[in-house]
C-alpha cells in the first residue's frame, strides 16, 4: 500500500508539470496564421503543435496510418521518418533527438516545435510574453557588404536582429543609412566599431541620427572612441549599452551565434568578430594586421568566408592565417581608385590557395546568403557610377563610369531622397569606361514595391531588381 502510494505521489509530481498545460497561442507559418481544431500544447515550456495540421499548413508531402507509430515526411528530396512516442527522428542521413517526444495527445499526433528547427531547418521564433509563435521555411542569415568605396560597412540582416559593423567614412555614411533603410531597417541591435579608422567609422553620425542602437562593442582601452560616444551626436538617439570589446556571444536563435573574438589592444588590432550559423561560419577582421594575427593565431580555425584585413593591404591576411583559417571565400572591401589595394601579392596568396576572391571595387556590394545548409555569394549592384548632376525640370541626369568596362543603366530607377521625385532612365543608356555621360530621363509610371524614399539628402540608384 506504501509503495502505491509512493508511485501515485511519484507521477504527480513529476510527469503533470512536465506533460500538457494547454494555453492559447498564435502559430503563424510564413506569416500567415494557422487555426487549429484543437488547442496547442505546452510541452516543458515549450510548443507541441499538432502535427498533420502544421505539416498541411507548410505544404509538406506526408503519410501516416491511423494506427502506426510511424509518419513519413518529404522534403526538398529528403525522407523523414518520425517515430510517435519518442524524441527520434531520422533522415537525410541523421539521427535527430528532439527536446520533447512526439506524442499522441487525445488521439492528435503533436510534434515539438524543435522539430521545424532541428530537423528541417526551419527559422522558429518562440515569443512566450507575447505567446506567439511564428516559423518560416527559409532560416536566412543575409551578410551585405556595402560598396563604400574606400571603407568599410557590413550589415547583417537576420529578420528582427540587425547588425552593422563600420559605418564607411563621413562621406559615404549617409548611403549606408539609405541602404539600411532600403531594407526596412528602423533599429539596429548590434552596432559594432572596429577601430577609429575614419573610412571605417566616419559614417557613424548619420547612423545614429537614423536608427535607435541597442548595443555598441568598441575596441577597449580607445580615447578616441569614448569620446565619440559622449558627444553630442550619440545623444540624438539613446544607445542602451555600451561594451568595450571581449570574448563574448550574442546567441541570435536558430544556430545562429556573434561571438566578438578578444585579440589585445594598439596598432594594428580591431574589433574581431565572427558570425557562426549551423556549421558556416564567416570572419570579420576589421584592419587587423598580420603581427595580431599572428599573436592570436591559436583562437582562430576552419571558417568558409573570410572578409580580408585592411581593405587587402600587404601588411593583413598573412600566408600563416590563411592556413589556419582555410577560408573558400574572401571578400575585399576596396576602392577602383585606389591602386594600392588590394594588394597584387595578396591577390597572389589568395589564387594560390584557389580560394574565391570577391572585390566591392569589381562588382559593387556584395552580398552572402547563409541558410543553414551552407552559403552563396552574389554581387547585387552596378559598382563604379557615380551620380554627377541631376536637372529635374529638363530631365536629364549626368553620370561618370568610373570602371575600366562599358556599363548599361538602362531602364534603372532615380530617386530623389529630398523630394521623393522618381524617374527612370531611358533604354540605350550605356557608358562607356571612364566617361562623363548624359542621359534622359523620365518620370516613372511603374513604381515597384521595392522602392523606399529615405531620407537622404541626394539621389539614389536602383537596378531593375531593387538593388541599391
Amino acid at each position: 500500500m506504501l509503495k502505491r502510494i509512493v508511485i501515485i505521489v511519484i507521477a504527480v509530481f513529476f510527469v503533470i508539470p512536465v506533460v500538457h498545460g494547454l494555453r492559447p497561442l498564435k502559430v503563424y507559418m510564413e506569416g500567415r496564421q494557422v487555426i487549429f481544431e484543437n488547442p496547442v500544447a505546452i510541452v516543458n515550456g515549450s510548443p507541441s503543435l499538432p502535427m498533420l495540421e502544421m505539416f498541411e499548413a507548410a505544404n509538406l508531402e506526408y503519410r501516416h496510418s491511423k494506427n502506426s507509430r510511424f509518419v513519413s515526411l518529404y522534403y526538398e528530396d529528403n525522407h523523414y521518418l518520425i517515430i510517435l512516442n519518442t524524441r527520434i527522428v531520422f533522415g537525410n542521413n541523421q539521427k535527430f533527438l528532439l527536446d520533447n517526444v512526439v506524442t499522441d495527445y487525445n488521439g492528435i499526433p503533436q510534434v515539438p516545435v524543435d522539430f521545424f528547427h532541428k530537423v528541417l531547418g526551419f527559422k522558429v521564433d518562440w515569443n512566450r510574453e507575447a505567446h506567439s509563435l511564428n516559423i518560416w521555411k527559409k532560416n536566412e542569415v543575409k551578410i551585405h557588404f556595402i560598396d563604400v568605396e574606400q571603407g568599410e560597412a557590413i550589415f547583417i540582416d537576420y529578420g528582427d536582429y540587425d547588425i552593422l559593423i563600420d559605418s564607411g567614412s563621413h562621406e559615404k555614411g549617409e548611403l549606408v543609412s539609405a541602404y539600411l533603410q532600403n531594407y526596412g531597417t528602423d533599429d539596429i541591435e548590434l552596432l559594432v566599431m572596429t577601430h577609429d579608422d575614419e573610412e571605417h567609422i566616419g559614417g557613424m553620425e548619420y547612423i545614429r541620427r537614423m536608427f535607435h542602437v541597442e548595443t555598441v562593442i568598441l575596441p577597449g582601452t580607445n580615447d578616441n572612441m569614448l569620446s565619440l560616444l559622449s558627444g553630442e551626436v550619440f545623444r540624438l538617439n539613446q544607445v542602451t549599452r555600451i561594451m568595450q570589446d571581449d570574448n563574448m556571444t550574442f546567441d541570435l536563435g536558430n544556430n545562429v551565434f556573434f561571438h566578438i573574438l578578444e585579440t589585445g589592444d594598439g596598432y594594428g588590432s580591431s574589433v574581431v568578430a565572427l558570425l557562426e550559423h549551423t556549421n558556416t561560419k564567416v570572419l570579420f577582421t576589421g584592419d587587423m594586421e598580420a603581427a595580431v594575427e599572428e599573436k592570436n593565431i591559436e583562437i582562430f580555425e576552419d571558417i568558409d568566408i573570410l572578409k580580408a584585413g585592411n581593405h587587402g593591404g600587404i601588411e593583413s591576411t598573412s600566408s600563416k592565417f590563411l592556413d589556419v583559417t582555410r577560408p573558400e571565400t574572401v571578400v575585399i572591401s576596396c576602392s577602383i581608385d585606389n591602386p594600392l589595394y588590394p594588394s597584387d601579392i595578396l591577390i597572389k596568396r589568395l589564387l594560390n590557395r584557389k580560394i574565391d576572391i570577391y572585390k566591392t571595387s569589381d562588382l559593387g556590394t556584395i552580398i552572402a546568403t547563409l541558410d543553414g545548409k551552407g552559403y552563396y555569394v552574389d554581387n547585387c549592384s552596378i559598382t563604379g557610377i557615380e551620380i554627377v548632376a541631376v536637372d529635374e525640370i529638363n530631365k536629364k541626369i549626368i553620370i561618370r563610369n568610373k570602371t575600366s568596362k562599358m556599363l548599361d543603366i538602362s531602364g534603372c530607377y532615380l530617386v530623389s531622397g529630398k523630394t521623393g521625385s522618381i524617374f527612370r532612365i531611358t533604354e540605350g543608356s550605356a557608358a562607356n569606361p571612364g566617361s562623363f555621360i548624359n542621359f534622359d530621363i523620365y518620370k516613372a509610371d511603374d513604381i515597384p514595391g521595392f522602392i523606399r524614399i529615405p531620407k537622404y539628402n541626394q539621389y539614389l540608384l536602383y537596378d531593375l531588381k531593387g538593388n541599391l
